[in-house]
Formats: structure tokens, C-alpha cells, sequence
């Protein structure tokens, strides 16, 4: 997935595609066409919604959320727009009808 605009002053919406593997060897291709992202002080909720397009579930929509929260950011690190690289947060993939 993509998001190079991403940074401690800014923050994009990704798209792209992922692949899910799971535990009995079988496997999810999911192709991402949207997303939405919010930064509220050190707070970033980014949703992906995409369409599952090879294997398990294939043709149910998907929707992954994603919340980082910065805990540290170096004051120097916000004077150039790179990425962020790591950050404390949570993940939740939703496959199939909302």
C-alpha cells in the first residue's frame, strides 16, 4: 500500500492491494480503491475499502482500519515531509457485507 505523503505534518489517503494468508494455508487478494484518513493531534485513523479479487472471499467487499498514535516525534523530524516509518496503533481487517 501506498501512502509516501504520509508524515508528522501531513497525512494522505493510500490505495493498493494486499494479501491476506491464513492459518490453513488458503490466502486473500484485496485490491483497495479508496480510503480516508484523519490526523487529530497525535491520533491517525486511515480506512481503506477495497474488493476481495483472488481467493477467500473473493467478490466481498473489505474495509481496513487503521489507528497509530505517534508517541514520540522529533521536533526536527516535522520540518521535512518524510515518511513515518513506525508508530504505536491497531489494526482491524472487516471482510464481507457491512
Amino acid at each position: 500500500m501506498g501512502s509516501a505523503n504520509a508524515s508528522c505534518a501531513s497525512v494522505d489517503s493510500p490505495t493498493g492491494q494486499e494479501e491476506v494468508r491464513y492459518a490453513d494455508g488458503r490466502r486473500s487478494v484485496i485490491d483497495y480503491t479508496s480510503s480516508t484518513a484523519v490526523r487529530l493531534s497525535t491520533v491517525t485513523r486511515v480506512i481503506l475499502n477495497g474488493t476481495v479479487t483472488e481467493g477467500r472471499g473473493k467478490g466481498q467487499s473489505a474495509r481496513r482500519t487503521v489507528m497509530t498514535l505517534a508517541t514520540r516525534v522529533p521536533a526536527a523530524d516535522c520540518l521535512l515531509p518524510a515518511p513515518v516509518n513506525h508508530a504505536a496503533g491497531g489494526v482491524q481487517l472487516d471482510v464481507g457485507p457491512a
